[in-house]
């Protein structure tokens, strides 16, 4: 346990070095006072600020996600990196910015004083139609997902993002409503705000892959987060929420229900206060469809029963993720996890399987307290047009898991595969993805999987 917690706790660091590395480079080559403009790096005083191409995002929106504002002194290093700011919204196709000369009516000896040249900032962006109606059906580790509904992520131009999903995924539906102020309060703080009812098909399967159990868990729940950015590299936050889970033997056949009575039987009805807390360091960048750098998030979970207010179960997970653009407009990306449970009750350790995690096994397949899970892709398109993108992806996902800290370390699953991503860069979240996945270790399972967005 100590090794497991001494490692995540060395990834956070590794990624605050690189992360305050990064951003002790740019001081060092943007930052200076006014009067002392360096050659490879400019200062100019931006006299205006003028947007070309929103339609339906408000102007004060997008002057919001500067780093300044008109009139003041600007780096060079502060437009490229409120620039990508307005990338990492998710709402803009294209972000692109110049530095236009204005006409000057100050004489020259005063604008030689000010120590910076003076110019008007010009903003172009392509929006993405982001008022849509949401479809996906996917398959994978042989179960099917269905899931339909409607969303805006800029919802009156302001970045609100308000959303309603009906979901299936077996014969198990669920229901969700959400909304996200991104600039709670004019803040770089963002809210949150979720409630549904998931309803899961559990199934427990026997270290040889034979099913010996299952019942459908229902859980009703209401969330409210808040997550700070402190420094474009550090972000903290915290969630608070309320859950009421309920089991029963619905939708489950009458041998897997035999098998759950003569075991386990049925978890008792519980009622719990849900709190958590998490950290990010790095920043994933977006670029159109590709994505580039560095993310480590640590979150610690805990469910609290009530009326008793005593501790139910917790969780402690973390996860890496890198992402690099190489030629030819190709992305190679990692993600590494580890996560660790207490828990009393089976349902409330980790399953892990085809649908999410490690594609070619069956869902749920793996169980335990304990795991960790590498994915890697490489991603290379092949087509890259304004409303039509498809990228080819070969991929590696593998998994450890145990109900023992140091059982981890070995290989429960492994497989590797091929597949298909269809995007429209102009609507918002819009990928299909087709993949298939060849067996290495851990069992046979169905090779071939489908759903929207990326896998990871």
């Amino acid at each position: 346990m100590k090794a497991l917690v001494g490692l995540l706790v060395a990834l956070g660091l590794w990624v605050t070095t690189e992360a305050f590395a990064q951003e002790q480079v740019g001081q060092a080559h943007g930052e200076s006072a006014a009067g002392e403009t360096q050659d490879d790096c400019p200062c100019y005083i931006v006299d205006a600020i003028d947007i070309v191409g929103a339609f339906r995002t408000k102007h004060a929106v997008i002057e919001r996600e500067l780093t300044f504002s008109a009139g003041e002194v600007v780096r060079q290093a502060e437009l490229e990196e409120s620039m990508q700011r307005l990338r990492n919204t998710g709402v803009f196709r294209l972000v692109e910015y110049e530095l236009l000369e204005p006409v000057l009516e100050q004489p020259a000896e005063e604008l030689a004083a000010a120590g910076a040249e003076r110019r008007i900032l010009r903003i172009i962006i392509d929006e993405r139609w982001t008022l849509l109606p949401a479809g996906r059906i996917g398959f994978g580790g042989g179960v099917g997902h269905l899931m339909v509904g409607a969303s805006d992520a800029n919802l009156f131009g302001r970045l609100y993002e308000v959303g309603a999903q009906f979901s299936r995924t077996g014969p198990a539906n669920s229901f969700v409503f959400w909304f996200t102020n991104p600039r709670f309060l004019d803040q770089r703080l963002a809210m949150t705000t979720d409630a549904g009812l998931s309803n899961r098909h559990v199934l427990f399967y026997e270290p040889d892959g034979e099913i010996n159990g299952g019942f459908l868990q229902s859980a009703t729940y209401a969330d409210l987060a808040f997550e700070k950015e402190w420094r474009w590299w550090w972000r903290t936050s915290a969630t608070f929420g309320l859950r009421q889970d309920a089991f029963s033997y619905t939708l489950i056949s009458d041998t897997h229900r035999e098998q759950q009575e003569a075991g386990r039987g049925l978890p008792p009805q519980q009622a719990a206060l849900t709190f958590g807390l998490a950290s990010r360091w790095g920043r994933l960048n977006l670029d159109n469809y590709r994505v580039h750098g560095t993310q480590f998030r640590l979150e610690w979970l805990q469910n609290i029963n009530l009326p008793e207010w005593t501790a139910q179960s917790g969780r402690l997970n973390a996860s890496l993720l890198y992402f690099v653009t190489l030629p030819l407009k190709s992305t190679l990306g990692f993600r590494v996890q580890l996560g660790l449970s207490r828990h009393t009750e089976e349902h409330q350790a980790f399953f892990l399987g085809g649908l999410e995690a490690v594609r070619g096994f069956p869902n749920q397949r793996f169980r335990g307290a304990f795991f960790w899970l590498a994915n890697a892709e490489y991603r290379i398109p092949s087509i890259d047009m304004r409303w039509l993108a498809v990228q080819h992806v070969v991929f590696f996902d593998a998994l450890g898991m145990s109900n023992q800290a140091f059982d981890i370390w070995g290989v429960s699953a492994a497989s590797v595969g091929i597949g298909l991503r269809v995007m429209s860069p102009k609507l918002y979240g819009f990928v299909g993805r087709i993949g298939y996945a060849f067996n290495l270790y851990g069992g046979d399972g169905p090779g071939l999987s489908m759903g929207g967005g990326q896998f990871f």
